[in-house]
């Protein structure tokens, strides 16, 4: 017979009872989560990922009040999801995930670009904010437009923002777009676009300078430095920069050191580096030799040394790394950016006629195209640093050229440098408008050089739609033709080159071959009496008003400086279906 169970005993067997069954429900939790079939994985969500949420069946309870009552929350860190694979636009996106049969999971990075998104982080929240990066409604009507005047509402846009923008060329000065290709290109609607909000952000602030020079009797704020001038209290006088030949234009040259020239030292005149924040820097000079360059430091915070990054704009060819692009390179370190001009360095190489360097770099933009999503919050940042008056502007510590080795001395020639920030109230500086003046210029550059004997712009890349054929790369936009040719004429206007209203000329060619002889042109409901200027040239017609529209604006621009009888007939049958389709859908 079995003894009775002293207390003690049974004491201890209980805990082990205890223990067993916590471990065997563990046990069991663990299996579940360990032992799932192969297209089932733990939740992504998890730590610091970050995920676009699209879930239809969760949405929330209409309450009494009318007010809609959002799910309950639930912990993600649980959830069991199925791998998926997606694409965006025929594109595969890294995977996407299912939970609990009704939410779709997408990686929010790799929508931001296609949907023009920025998205921030903050994990002491613990939140994440989404917001499109150009939404802007005007609040007011336009002025009347004139084809001499400002293109709209562009001198709000900041095109060199946009997701799908990669950069800025340093050499050509002209966004890269990845919008419909994963390989940046050259797109001439945004060029387009780039050079026609520039020239209106110029024609604003030039009206705005007049008008603060007649009427404002007060001192001027300090908007922009010349880097040049010897009075400035941050010029360092350097060695082997003399003057050329002509006046105003000065050499750097290697010398007797290799050195670089230091041409602006922000804390020989300010040790805490409070004034020196800047946004704009613009250069000009020409016959770099290969090799040179110019470099500016910036930091992240004045009160920390430290914290500096180096952008280069150099005269040479990106080195033939795989990780690297032929537009910039980025440091081991990720604190130096070289942005790469190789038509400087083909000029210097082959000994051609003096190729001319044009800089109008947006430090701001710069930094975060090149160093990605931690310097999108570089932006919102700055509102807490030692001058909260002037957010988006950038420490500049210093700036220095430096002369490459090739040619007889190195260096070059350089008639211009130097820094300015955007105008609030004051009259605006001389460095801002030239930075806007320097870009919608090299914007109309690049129409000159890339216009086909054809008349048109021509895309590189595929566009694809659903229930239509792709159109191959080669095809040309109604679009793209009308705003380049009204940023042609505007900058014949300003110039009064007529090179600039040739060229916009010519630019009517596609207005005149139908879609299927690689023209613009097809009929709305196929009636002959309403041609349609297709921003995207398919057949049948897809027929977008938006691209007509800016067709049609680009044509009476035209017909404003040209009297060809092109544009006079042109216009009004396309004119007046635009008007019957607004009427049709408003």
């Amino acid at each position: 017979m079995y003894k009775y169970v002293r207390p003690r005993n049974f004491y201890y067997g209980l805990l082990i009872g205890l223990g067993l069954f916590i471990l065997s429900v563990l046990n069991r939790g663990i299996s579940r989560h360990a032992d799932l079939p192969n297209n089932v994985i733990r939740s992504p969500v998890v730590g610091d990922e970050v995920a676009f949420m699209y879930a239809d069946t969760h949405q929330g309870l209409l309450l009494d009040d009318g007010t809609n009552h959002p799910p309950a929350a639930f912990d993600l860190r649980w959830q069991e999801s199925i791998k998926l694979a997606c694409t965006l636009e025929q594109t595969e996106l890294p995977a996407c995930y299912l939970l609990n049969d009704t939410d779709i999971f997408v990686p929010l990075r790799s929508i931001e670009t296609a949907f023009e998104l920025v998205s921030t982080v903050n994990l002491q929240a613990k939140t994440v904010t989404v917001r499109q990066t150009n939404v802007s409604i005007p609040l007011s009507k336009p002025d009347n437009h004139y084809a001499t005047g400002s293109y709209m509402f562009f001198d709000q846009y900041d095109v060199e923002k946009r997701h799908h923008v990669k950069l800025v060329l340093a050499d050509e000065g002209v966004p890269l777009s990845t919008q419909w290709s994963q390989r940046a290109y050259p797109y001439p609607i945004q060029i387009a676009q780039f050079g026609l909000s520039h020239y209106s952000k110029w024609a604003a602030l030039t009206q705005q300078r007049t008008h603060s020079s007649t009427t404002s009797t007060s001192s001027k704020a300090v908007t922009d430095v010349d880097l040049l001038d010897s009075k400035e209290p941050y010029f360092v006088r350097s060695l082997h920069l003399s003057l050329d030949d002509r006046p105003t234009v000065y050499r750097f040259s290697v010398g007797a050191s290799s050195e670089g020239l230091l041409a602006f030292a922000a804390r020989a005149a300010d040790s805490k580096l409070i004034h020196s924040r800047w946004r704009y820097f613009v250069l000009s000079g020409e016959d770099w030799h290969e090799g040179s360059y110019v470099k500016l430091r910036v930091l992240r915070s004045a009160s920390n040394p430290s914290s500096w990054i180096e952008l280069i704009y150099a005269c040479g060819n990106a080195p033939p790394l795989p990780s690297q692009n032929q537009h910039y390179s980025i440091s081991t370190d990720h604190r130096t950016a070289t942005f790469w001009m190789p038509i400087c360095a083909n000029a210097s190489r082959s000994k051609r006629s003096s190729v001319s360097i044009e800089l109008a770099r947006d430090l701001l933009r710069d930094l975060q195209k090149v160093f990605g999503q931690s310097l999108w919050r570089f932006e919102s940042t700055l509102t807490h640093s030692l001058n909260e008056d002037n957010d988006g502007l950038i420490h500049v510590e210093l700036v220095a050229l430096y002369a490459g080795a090739h040619g007889p001395d190195g260096g070059g020639l350089i008639r211009l440098m130097r820094l300015g920030r955007p105008s609030s109230t004051e009259s605006p500086g001389l460095t801002e408008i030239l930075f806007h003046t320097s870009r919608f210029i090299s914007a109309a550059k690049w129409f000159l050089r890339n216009q086909d004997s054809d008349g048109g712009w021509h895309i590189p890349v595929a566009r694809q739609f659903r229930e239509r054929p792709t159109i191959e790369p080669g095809w040309v936009s109604a679009m793209g033709q009308g705003q380049g040719i009204s940023l042609l004429v505007r900058v014949y206007n300003y110039t009064k080159d007529m090179t600039y209203l040739k060229s916009a000329q010519r630019a009517l060619g596609p207005f005149d071959r139908s879609v299927a002889q690689g023209g613009v042109r097809s009929y709305f409901l196929e009636q002959l009496t309403f041609p349609w200027f297709e921003e995207y040239p398919t057949r049948p017609g897809s027929h977008v008003l938006n691209g007509m529209i800016y067709s049609l604006v680009g044509l009476y621009d035209l017909s404003q400086s040209s009297k060809i009888t092109e544009c006079m007939e042109l216009t009004p049958h396309s004119a007046k279906l635009v008007q019957s389709s607004l009427e049709h859908n408003l």
